[in-house]
């Protein structure tokens, strides 16, 4: 049995069924607390309710704000690491912000590569 890990993640999506492949993907990789929002208003709420250890979200959460935006948002207001799934190879994107607290995954990306993501980062974190 796969020891069940504390940290609360949220996976921020707009396109549900992307959120559900992933927040089965870390709750096979033992994290049981994860939490999906839709949109930016959405995770900003329950950012603000949960303070999750780290957020995902992808790079075009909304046509209002943009992922990278929305994270930059994030990490100045909360502090929390953000791993944006990008499904652009622009590295002006990736370069947005370069800090301890922002990581990216390019999409697509497999199950293995968003659980030792998520493990990377959450691992640095807790130092």
């Amino acid at each position: 049995m796969k020891k069940m890990l504390s940290e609360r993640i949220l996976v921020v999506e707009r396109e549900r069924i992307i959120a559900m492949d992933i927040d089965h993907i870390l709750r096979v990789s033992g994290y049981s607390h994860t939490t999906l929002a839709y949109s930016y208003d959405e995770a900003m709420g329950k950012i603000s309710s949960s303070r999750p250890d780290l957020v995902l979200i992808d790079e075009q959460i909304s046509d209002d704000i943009d992922g990278i935006d929305a994270g930059t948002k994030i990490i100045e207001m909360f502090q929390i690491p953000v791993l944006y799934l990008s499904s652009s190879s622009n590295i002006k994107d990736r370069q947005a912000r370069r800090d301890r607290y922002s990581h990216y995954l390019h999409k697509p990306f497999d199950a293995a590569q968003v659980s030792s993501s998520v493990k990377k980062i959450l691992s640095r974190t807790r130092k």
